[in-house]
């Protein structure tokens, strides 16, 4: 009987060691914000603030219309700055690439970025504003 639930033991913690790397990809992504962005060619910010911790990637998504994201400023926890020159462009529902940060694990600040809208201004009698949302990857 001893043997039995050694086994079943043995064979859990297997299973588990196969399924740790898959449960933790779904935990890595964090959401640090995001901007409802205007109809001209602008800037915005996003406040992450270092309590959220510190990340190695990032990943850009955009709903609702299309949008040219550019010139990137990291401002983090300590500071430093760096400025990552990009050209992301998004249509509706569109995740970007993987954004590395420089060197290791970083605290994010603020995420400062440039922009010009592509999409349609109007939808029926509303403005359909994009909306930027910025993952963080640990």
């Amino acid at each position: 009987m001893n043997r039995k639930i050694g086994r079943m033991l043995m064979v859990s913690v297997v299973v588990l060691g196969f399924l740790a790397p898959v449960l933790d990809a779904r935990v890595r992504e964090v959401l640090l914000g995001s901007r409802l962005v205007d109809f001209q060619v602008d800037h915005d910010e996003i406040v992450v603030g270092s309590i959220r911790g510190s990340f190695r990637k990032l990943r850009f998504h955009v709903a609702k219309n299309d949008v040219e994201i550019f010139d990137l400023v990291l401002v983090y926890a300590n500071g430093e700055r760096d400025n990552v020159p990009v050209k992301l462009i998004f249509n509706e529902q569109e995740r970007s690439r993987i954004i590395d940060l420089e060197g290791r694990r970083r605290r994010l600040q603020r995420i400062i970025f440039n922009y010009r809208s592509l999409g349609s201004w109007v939808e029926g009698n509303a403005e359909v504003r994009a909306e930027v949302t910025v993952f963080g990857i640990r």
